[in-house]
Parts: C-alpha cells; structure tokens; sequence
C-alpha cells in the first residue's frame, strides 16, 4: 500500500476523527497520469493545462470513505466542466474539456445536454453523463460520470439566488430535478438495469446541484430499473453552497457526499446559516490559518497553482481594510488595518442577515433581483452607459453628497425618490422594468435592506463592504475553480514537485586541483595554456578573465590548449584559471580552480 504523505495526514486527520472517515489508497500501478484541459472560469480566452491521475480502482471501495485522490480527480473533472470558451462563438463547443477528459479514459456514450453549450438563461443547467465498464473484485460494473457546467453561468446567476419559499433551495434544486429526469432516460435508454455506480463532480453553482442529486439518488436508492446503493454513489462537491433548510441534512444516509470549503471563500457561507440553511453531507475544509504548518501548506499549494496559473496568489486570508470618515470636509473613505477575510465575511453576513432576516424576506425581494439581472445580461453596454449618465445628469453638480443623503432619509421615510429615480433612468437608457408594479414595491425593499446593513455594518471602526469593494479581485479570486485545484494537488500524494524528490548525492568524488605550468600570448587575439594533468579527470575547463570579468570559458581534453577572442585585444593584463571534472552520468562534477596565472606578454 502506498503511504500517505505526511501533509495529507496532518490535514485529514481532524475530518477522519469527526466524520469516522477512513480511506484505503489505490494501487499505484493501476493509476494513469494524464494531462487536460480546462478554460478559466470567467469568459475569457485563458486556456490552463494540468496533470491528473485516474484510476477505476477509486470506485473498488465504498463510497462513504473519503478518497484525497478521487477528490482531486473529480476537481480536475469540475475544471474541465467550467466550459470551453476558446470557441467563436464562446457559447458553442463549452463541453469541449469534459468530452475529451472523460474519453480519455475510456468513457463512451458521451451524452451533453443542449444547456451546455448555448447562452445560458434563467433557467438552464449544462450536465454531461458518459459511462464505462469497470471491474471490481472481477464483477463488471458501469460507472456513470456526471459533470454539471461549473462556471460561466451568464444568467444562470438568477437560479443561484433563487432560494424560494420552501425548505429546499429553488433554483438549485429546480437544476438538480431536470439532471435527475435526463439521468433516468440515459439509464433506461442505454439499457443500465444492475451493478450501477455513479460518479457526481461539481464545483460552486454545479456542487449545490450535485449535492442535491446525490441526495435524491441516496434516497430512491435506484435510477430507472436499475437499483443503486448508495455505498456505490460518489458525489465530490466544491465550494458547495448552501442547499436546504431541512433537519435531516446531517443523515448519516448522506455521508457519501464530501463538500470541500474554503474558509476564506464567501459562497459556501450563502444562504446563510443564520437563516437556517445548510448543505448534505460531510464538510471538509482546506487548510486555513488556524491549521498546523499553514504557511509551508501554502507555499506547497502556490507552487502548484504557478504551475498552470503563474502570478495568481493560491489564496487571500487578510486584505486591507477600508472605513468611512464623515467630518466638516464631506464623505471619505480611508484605509485601516489589515483585516482576516473569513472575520470580513462573517461580518458582512451578519450586517445582511440583520436586515433581511429570513429567505422568506430574501424571496420577497425576487423581483428586484430579477430587474438587476435583465438590466446585467439583457443590457447592452451601450445602455448600461447610458443608464449612468442618465444618474449623473440627474445629480446637481457640487451637491452630490446633500442630494445621496437627501434620497436615503426619504428610503428610510418610507419615500420612493430614489426608486423612481432609478426606474426613471432605466426608461431613459431603453432598458425599462419588466412589470414597475411589482418590481418597484421589491426594489424599494432591497435598497432599504441594503442601507440597513450599511449603516450596521458602518458602526465598527472598519466596514466589512467597504473592505470587500475596494478589495474585489482578491475576494472573488478566492472563489476561483483553479485555486481549489492547486490545494487539492498539494494535499494529494499523487502529486509530487521537483523538491519533493532531491537528487541523491552523487557518489563520485571530486577530481584534484590542477596546477598550472604556463599561459602567454601568441598575439593579441590568441592565448596559450599548459597545466598539469590530473588522475581520473575526464576533463577541464580553462577560464580567461580580469577581476569579476570573464573573457573566455572553455572545455578541453587536453592539457594544452590555444583559446581565441576578439575580447583579448584590448586587455594588457589577463589571468587564467583551469579546474578539472569527472562525470556523474551526464553531469560534470568539478574540483577547484589552480591558482591563477598571469599571462605573458
């Protein structure tokens, strides 16, 4: 058996005692070493390459032993599945990736969804399902991948705050019912009735929508005709939202469903827990600063991410902090001190959960969300600017600050100045509200609770939103696909870095000192060495310089040689130095260098 490595230990051990989690490694012989493909997760024509290891041996054990190096295949498949968006147009080959992952390793019947690869909408979820044979202790099993579509969402965005009324998470869960209904037809129509095993990868949006389907297929404990245990259900999710108020998310029935978090990442923490909101499963957190050793288990991971993302920070745990000043000069906002960004999060969290104090009051607010997302996807840039300058325009020049006051006391008067203000400007740029009766009622609503949290968030020395608006690509980055990759490859003991292996010290002892016998000009470009030889070199190298400048480096055989140069020319004075080398397979082992010898005239 393969040992763990020492680091993966360390972090696992706390999951092993509290969830009862073991893990038995795969044989190393039967794990493939591959490379893929995978688009970074914001449209964007960045194209990232990385190493994985896949094995059917993951799949020989049950389902509900946490397997590090599964995890990180499955985070690889998740990459894969963020969508390829080097096609023209973006939206027509984003299956590109998980296609070519998954028949690389001898899955077929790729079936993908037509959500895949169009323009996302309010309501669509891309999915790709593909199977294989694989044999388990000599019985023939067909393992089904299932990969959701895990970023690049457009207006997919809408289903992510559709929380609903209920006890499960609307949009997700409305995501999670179309894959399990298209899931049942793959089974029946390719004729699966027996030794099922399924495979479920998501990250973000795509892991609340696998959370939710491992949940029902542990539940039914079958698909179609064919019965499936749920020892035989893998599902690794990452950085999993929360998809359920119900009791029962803690079922031991669930535990086959790992959600791996991050600490520092806010959308794990949303809908919030204050609501009552919480995801199935088992919950495995990557390291944080709490942890044992964080620093090298950073530096460890940041050489993983530089490998495919060089000059991206693997993760962000404290930013500058930001407050706001308000004296006799007007509004300001000034730095402060550095601030944990797991500490900003919470903050930010409980301003929001003050204000909007359940998801019934955030579903009230559906229409307002609504209108913000027409207007993000549906606007044209074109009226995107003209819905600012219509603001603008609408804001006496030099009274901005009494103006934004004046609007906010009215919002908190119960007024509609600043609703109709925006409604109106909405109207001018051609991008109006959909339905103003119900849309206004609801903004108005939003804007209210969003001062609320300001102002209880503004009663600290230092404001969570502001800290995070003015620190918005560090914040947002550690949400990133490809950063949970590199922590996974740096815990996983598949994975290994040059200084992981050191070459071993070379056996062969070094050769003599070389002693000099003469060196002299034979004209201004051309000089003369002669030295002594030296028992077992297989060489020498012959250097001709002045102080810290070199002229002249050379390898020879012999024990006289003629060196030429152009740079000599100039140079009354030159020295040479020569030292001996022996071989180490390819690589020249030296002694020291002889004193050094003036050379003649």
């Amino acid at each position: 058996m393969k040992k763990l490595s020492t680091t993966l230990s360390l972090v696992l051990s706390i999951a092993l005692v509290v969830t009862s989690i073991t893990f038995t490694p795969a044989k190393a012989e039967t794990i493939q070493k591959k490379q893929f493909q995978f688009s970074k997760m914001m449209v964007t024509k960045d194209e990232y390459t990385s190493d994985y290891y896949y094995s059917d041996s993951y799949f020989a054990d049950s389902s509900y032993n946490y397997n590090p190096h599964l995890a990180t295949m499955s985070m690889c498949a998740a990459c894969a599945s963020s969508g390829n968006t080097m096609s023209d147009p973006v939206w027509s080959g984003l299956s590109k990736d998980i296609e070519a992952l998954l028949s690389a390793n001898g899955f077929d019947t790729i079936y993908v969804n037509e959500d895949f690869n169009k323009e996302p909408t309010k309501d669509t979820i891309g999915f790709v399902f593909a199977k294989k044979t694989i044999k388990v202790s000599g019985k023939d099993y067909t393992l089904i991948a299932v990969n959701f579509r895990n970023a690049n969402y457009g207006k997919e965005w809408f289903g992510n705050v559709d929380v609903g009324g209920g006890t499960m998470h609307e949009g997700f869960t409305n995501a999670a019912d179309k894959a399990h209904e298209a899931l049942t037809t793959y089974v029946r129509e390719n004729g699966i009735k027996e030794d099922v095993k399924i495979w479920i990868t998501g990250y973000s949006r795509g892991a609340a929508v696998s959370n939710i389907l491992a949940k029902q297929l542990d539940d039914d404990g079958f698909i179609s005709r064919a019965s499936v245990e749920a020892e035989d259900i893998y599902a690794y999710a990452f950085a999993t939202p929360a998809v359920t108020s119900e009791n029962n998310y803690k079922k031991p029935l669930f535990k086959n469903i790992f959600n791996t978090i991050s600490k520092y990442d806010v959308v794990p923490q949303v809908p919030p827990e204050q609501w009552g909101w919480h995801r199935y499963g088992v919950d495995i957190y990557l390291p944080a600063l709490d942890d044992n050793n964080y620093a090298a288990k950073k530096a460890r991971a940041q050489k993983f991410l530089d490998l495919f993302a060089k000059g991206e920070t693997v993760c962000y745990e404290k930013l500058p902090g930001y407050k706001l000043n308000i004296d006799m000069s007007g509004v300001q906002i000034l730095p402060t001190d550095e601030q944990d960004v797991q500490n900003t999060i919470d903050a930010l969290v409980s301003a929001l959960t003050g204000s909007i104090k359940t998801s019934q009051d955030f579903n009230d607010l559906k229409p307002a969300t609504e209108a913000v997302f027409d207007v993000i996807y549906d606007g044209t840039d074109e009226q995107k600017a003209a819905f600012v300058n219509a603001l603008k325009s609408k804001i006496p020049e030099g009274e901005e600050t009494t103006f934004l006051l004046g609007l906010l006391q009215d919002l908190m008067e119960g007024g509609d100045q600043a609703v109709d203000l925006i409604a109106d400007c909405l109207e001018e740029a051609g991008i109006p509200l959909a339905d103003p009766d119900v849309q206004k009622p609801a903004i108005k609503k939003l804007l209210t609770a969003i001062v609320l949290a300001a102002m209880s968030d503004l009663v600290g020395t230092t404001t969570a939103g502001l800290t995070i608006a003015n620190n918005v690509m560090p914040f947002i980055g550690n949400h990133f696909n490809y950063k949970y990759l590199a922590w996974l490859q740096s815990l996983d003991s598949n994975y290994k870095l040059d200084s992981d292996n050191p070459p071993a010290p070379s056996k062969v002892t070094k050769p003599g000192k070389v002693k000099m016998k003469s060196a002299k000009r034979l004209s201004a470009k051309k000089v003369k060495v002669k030295f002594k030889k030296v028992k077992g070199a297989k060489g020498y190298q012959v250097k001709v310089y002045k102080g810290k400048k070199t002229y002249a480096k050379k390898y020879t055989k012999k024990t006289k040689i003629t060196i030429k140069s152009k740079k000599f020319k100039k140079k009354k004075k030159l020295y040479v130095k020569v030292r001996a080398y022996k071989l180490d397979g390819k690589k020249k082992v030296f002694g020291k260098w002889s004193k050094a010898k003036k050379v003649k005239k």
